[in-house]
């Protein structure tokens, strides 16, 4: 089962996550965590053709 976006985030701040800054509207977020260390991880939402093309480039 995938997950959504949105989904990944709530989760994550339901964790005890916090939303320091939604960028470029609605497309990436930054969230800090303090359960792995002091940790902020950036979650980016893209297109599946996009992703699939960054993969053939790899």
């Amino acid at each position: 089962m995938t997950s959504s976006f949105w989904e990944d985030i709530y989760q994550n701040v339901l964790a005890g996550g916090r939303v320091e800054g939604i960028l470029e509207p609605s497309r990436a977020l930054l969230l800090f965590d303090t359960k792995a260390g002091d940790v902020y991880h950036l979650y980016i939402r893209t297109d599946k053709a996009w992703a699939n093309h960054v993969g053939m480039d790899i």
